[in-house]
């Protein structure tokens, strides 16, 4: 199979790429793993406005359109910050992105792994593909990164539960305890009493998340199974040193573009899936792979400064996650990106 451009992952990063290059005039391949793209969710699904800069965000993949987020620190001290954002509907946020890509032009398949074999990019059942660029969207341990030797090594562990609530909530909420080492909890509202409840952290998050459904108002979150569930490794590392060398490039997750402390990764895969796209398609129509070399100092330049500002105050957060008490409140006001402290300083 011959293509000018394999991607492999239709996440958002996948899929932007997929249809800007596709757009473009480009033979393009996307490749997932899922039998059905977006699905299961993984995600938290808030993102901020900043995303609709990027791309456009269609009323049928949002549940929940918010203002506020609100910081709840252990004493129960609450802090409302001006917040503009979104809950997605993942799924359909997905789905709608690949569907442009083939719209675009781009060939889909689905229920498929891609790996490497002898030096070359195959399919399940060994077909090889011969392509003359290959970007890897496929998440935190991606297959393309391996073959790079580019890889992810910082994570949090994640679970989250969808749950029916007793009344509405109408802002994100972040939740933070000793007990939540490296990450914080959250509740996340959806479509009318539903909403997302997960944990994020350096240990077991589904017995960490049991432990803070019990902190919550009695009566608020209604017995029985959850609607949904699902977690995975969130990569805190930062951006990786190689994200291109030669034909190979990275995005999204794959490349260590998660916010090293709130652990947000769809914008960022928006804009380096869009980077990529318009990248490698500037390279192969000017028939010079050289043009590649130039996507790390795109992504440098948008996202570089905060993920830097970021990793320096995770280890910040880090260092101190042992104090107590007021101690550790300032500690969150100095490491939480909510908090004016924590955009003070270089």
């Amino acid at each position: 199979m011959r293509c000018d451009l394999a991607v492999v992952g239709a996440g958002p990063a996948g899929s932007l790429a997929a249809r800007t290059a596709a757009a473009a005039g480009l033979e393009v391949l996307l490749v997932e793993r899922r039998r059905q793209v977006g699905r299961p969710v993984q995600c938290a699904e808030y993102v901020p406005r900043a995303l609709t800069r990027w791309v456009e965000l269609p009323s049928a993949a949002v549940a929940r359109a918010t203002a506020e987020l609100k910081t709840v620190l252990p004493d129960g001290e609450e802090e409302l910050t001006r917040a503009p954002g979104f809950v997605l509907r993942r799924e359909v946020f997905d789905r709608m992105l690949a569907e442009a890509a083939v719209a675009a032009g781009a060939r889909l398949i689905t229920g498929t792994r891609a790996w490497f074999g002898g030096g070359e990019l195959r399919l399940e059942g060994g077909e090889a593909v011969e392509a003359r660029v290959i970007l890897g969207a496929d998440g935190p341990t991606s297959t393309v990164g391996r073959h790079l030797g580019s890889r992810n090594r910082g994570f949090v562990a994640a679970w989250q539960e969808r749950r029916e609530l007793s009344r509405e909530f109408t802002e994100p909420q972040i939740h933070f305890r000793p007990a939540f080492p490296g990450g914080y909890a959250w509740v996340f509202p959806k479509e009318g009493n539903r909403a997302n409840i997960g944990v994020a952290l350096e240990g077991n998050p589904r017995r960490a998340l049991a432990e803070f459904l019990q902190t919550l108002p009695r009566g608020l979150v209604k017995r029985g199974r959850p609607l949904a569930a699902g977690g995975g490794l969130v990569p805190v590392g930062g951006m990786l040193p190689v994200v291109q060398r030669e034909n190979l490039l990275l995005a999204g997750d794959a490349a260590g573009l998660t916010h090293p402390v709130s652990g947000a990764g769809i914008l960022s895969a928006v804009v380096s899936g869009t980077l990529a796209g318009r990248q490698v398609a500037r390279a192969l129509q000017a028939g010079d792979l050289a043009l590649l070399a130039e996507y790390p100092a795109l992504l440098e330049r948008e996202l570089g400064g905060s993920l830097r500002r970021a990793q320096t105050k995770r280890q910040e957060m880090l260092a101190g996650w042992s104090r107590e008490g007021k101690a550790f409140r300032e500690l969150v006001r100095r490491t939480w990106l909510a908090f004016p402290g924590y955009h003070e300083g270089g």
